[in-house]
């Protein structure tokens, strides 16, 4: 049996009518006829739910998108992804997403990378009707937290190894910053690193005495600077007292003074150890800054133990960058 058939009574019956086939029907008989006129009655897709909307989510997140739909005949469902994906309902992309009998699309655990349009599609016989939701995805930000730390006392031996724990949380993970107590931050060189395992730990190789200025250890035959950056008005000059109490202004042969200031010791030796004082003098005062050598070498020592117990404190910082 087709769409359409003539009953033996002389009615005609029409299977499974739709829009297309409303209009005017002509019964013809041997003597006379009869004009009969059919509507069909239906309704296209409709969904209830706003046509566009903006979600926003925050990572990790669950979320449930309506989409309730009604018409005549009833409409059927899917929703296409932000990335082109079509899911029907009752189906699951993959474990992440799944579409409800009513429609609903359900997101587990979003992330930013799933941020962008997601479309509702309602289609019968009778036409489409389409649902637009954007999402956007956004990370909450923490600020950092220290969460453990050395002593703020920590007692060392002179020339031993000192270890020192910092470690933080926060979203984005914080960088950790070190700064000696002169304010200078501490990066990686020979005599201390920062390692990056479970926590940032700074570690000093070899730590000595040092006054009130800053400690610089070198090994005999290598060179080291000293800055010593001054300004003033009227501008000032620089002179340096090295440790034998002599005094620089000008460069010599193993002595190298930069313009800004700075100086350079060539070549050092284990007698080039000691104080090393920076002099910035113009005609409205004076200004000084003590730097302090230690050479990583020892003359021989006879019957004799050196040890010196050391006590300082040293800062652990912490910074927030956003992605």
């Amino acid at each position: 049996m087709g769409k359409f058939e003539v009953l033996k009574n002389g009615t005609l019956f029409i299977q499974k009518a739709n829009i297309k086939d409303q209009g005017q029907y002509i019964c013809f008989a041997q003597n006379e006829y009869a004009t009969v006129r059919l509507q069909v009655v239906a309704a296209p897709p409709a969904i209830l739910e706003e046509k566009r909307q903006l979600v926003r989510a925050e990572i990790g997140q669950n979320l449930f998108l309506a989409c309730s739909t009604y018409g005549d005949p009833r409409p059927t469902t899917h929703w296409v992804l932000h990335d082109g994906t079509t899911v029907q309902p009752l189906t699951y992309s993959h474990t992440k997403v799944s579409v409800f009998g009513n429609g609903t699309l359900y997101l587990r655990n979003v992330q930013i990378t799933e941020s962008g349009k997601y479309e509702c599609i309602a289609t019968s016989s009778t036409g489409s009707e389409r649902r637009v939701v954007t999402l956007s995805v956004k990370r909450t930000e923490t600020a950092p937290q220290i969460t453990e730390t050395s002593q703020q006392r920590t007692d060392v031996i002179y020339g031993g190894r000192l270890h020192l724990n910092c470690s933080a949380v926060g979203d984005p993970k914080p960088q950790i910053i070190w700064r000696f107590p002169s304010k200078a931050l501490v990066d990686q060189s020979h005599r201390y690193a920062i390692t990056k395992d479970k926590c940032f730990c700074l570690i000093f190789k070899r730590y000595t005495l040092f006054n009130n200025g800053t400690l610089y250890l070198n090994k005999v035959g290598g060179n080291v600077r000293f800055d010593c950056k001054a300004i003033g008005e009227p501008k000032p000059k620089v002179f340096w007292m090295l440790p034998s109490k002599d005094m620089i202004a000008a460069s010599n042969e193993r002595y190298l003074v930069h313009a800004n200031g700075s100086l350079d010791v060539r070549n050092v030796k284990l007698a080039d150890a000691g104080e090393y004082v920076c002099m910035a003098r113009n005609a409205a005062g004076e200004e000084n800054k003590v730097y302090k050598l230690d050479i990583d070498g020892n003359p021989p020592i006879i019957n004799a133990i050196r040890t010196i117990l050391l006590s300082f404190e040293i800062m652990c910082d912490t910074e927030h960058f956003s992605h």
